[in-house]
């Protein structure tokens, strides 16, 4: 007779699997403490569950702890790989000291530092009360001590209020770091500003051609170095590369031309894609068994290949790469830094496609204007971006 496993057995209904080991997640790890300390404090508190408060906080204080230490040594973990710090993770439960390792980064990046800000009065709380994991899990210490014996109770109320905030404040971070890591690849940030520092120091000034002439600059420019801490040659180094940055460039007034295609021949296929899936003869659905339903679906087929076709004609192959580049660059929101690299990689992958190939794969997407019009903001194109944008709107199809 095979042993049932009370734990780990396979049962016929599945409704109630849980995913992991094989087919978990780390992140499962760092969200389920914290997640479980949320659901224990709902349980008691919303249920008015008065019998289980001394019970219950324990497990919630300790879940709480835990998931962010993970979520601190997950952090270090992606800061480490990606050589943004030499530490990696320690094998230890001190989350002051983990959390130091952090701070003391002084990363150049506002937000990260905001947060971090934020999330150290939760940190020093949790580590004075427990400094090594142990207080939260068992009665006495290693040292036969009286555990927590320091304090007499705790407010759940209280609790519950900075459990949410601990939660909100480590998604934050660990998003932005995230997001942080990926724009270090761009190099375009300096040691006391990230690229989104650069970006909203971009926005902040005022045209190019205007610096010489008028003081909105100088107002611009001491504002900027007051809120991020610059020197003269800290901002002269963001200035220079706000400059040589197609994104960063097009907020104060300087455009870069494209590499093959032109403004022109961008609007003239934002005509043929909007006549090419002019609803009005384009049916919504196709009945096989229906003849003229057929007839209409093949009509509809041949008036967009008109389109395309007459497009590709109008284009050489190296600007159908270019439209291309531009419509993946819209889709997957792709930094303006790796513009040249995609129209490189793509007239590479396309050396042996047509131009109508080309042009039907891209233009014959249903997203091929908002995809667009977002790559001409992301390389610098803002105002043609904004005319397209006004051109798409009054171009609504039929």
């Amino acid at each position: 007779m095979t042993e049932i496993d009370p734990f780990f057995s396979n049962l016929e209904d599945s409704e109630w699997y849980a995913c992991i080991g094989r087919q978990g997640d780390e992140l499962n790890y760092i969200d389920g403490y914290i997640e479980a300390a949320i659901e224990l404090l709902r349980v008691v508190i919303d249920g008015k569950q008065y019998g289980k408060r001394d019970t219950l906080v324990l497990p919630i204080l300790y879940t709480t702890r835990h998931g962010v230490e993970l979520s601190l040594k997950y952090i270090i973990d992606i800061l480490h790989k990606n050589s943004l710090i030499k530490e990696s993770i320690q094998k230890n439960h001190d989350i002051k000291y983990t959390f130091t390792i952090i701070e003391n980064k002084n990363i150049g990046d506002e937000k990260i530092r905001h947060i971090l800000n934020e999330l150290r009065p939760y940190i020093m709380s949790l580590h004075k009360i427990d400094d090594d994991g142990q207080q939260f899990r068992y009665a006495n210490t290693r040292e036969g001590e009286l555990s927590l014996a320091s304090k007499e109770n705790c407010n759940l109320e209280l609790v519950r209020k900075s459990v949410l905030n601990i939660h909100e404040l480590l998604n934050s971070l660990r998003n932005r770091i995230s997001d942080y890591t990926d724009e270090c690849h761009t190099q375009t940030f300096t040691k006391k500003c990230s690229r989104l520092d650069i970006k909203h120091i971009a926005l902040m000034l005022p045209y190019e051609k205007t610096w010489s002439q008028s003081t909105q600059f100088i107002e611009s420019k001491e504002k900027i170095m007051e809120r991020f801490d610059l020197s003269r040659r800290n901002f002269s180094e963001i200035i220079n590369l706000i400059k040589k940055n197609r994104e960063f460039a097009g907020y104060i007034g300087i455009e870069w031309d494209f590499l093959y295609i032109s403004e022109n021949d961008l609007i003239i296929s934002f005509n043929k894609w909007y006549d090419a899936h002019n609803r009005s003869y384009v049916p919504t659905t196709i009945c096989f068994s229906d003849k003229k339903s057929i007839s209409d679906a093949v009509n509809a087929y041949s008036i967009a290949d008109k389109n395309y076709e007459e497009l590709a004609s109008k284009l050489t192959h190296e600007q159908c790469c270019d439209m291309e580049s531009l419509y993946y660059i819209g889709r997957e929101n792709v930094f303006c830094e790796q513009y040249e690299d995609e129209v490189k990689k793509v007239l590479k992958h396309r050396i042996s496609s047509s131009k109508i190939e080309i042009v039907r794969s891209v233009v014959g997407k249903l997203n091929f204007i908002e995809s667009i019009i977002n790559a001409l903001k992301i390389i610098g194109k803002t105002k043609f971006s904004d005319e397209l944008h006004h051109l798409s709107n009054e171009k609504k199809l039929s």
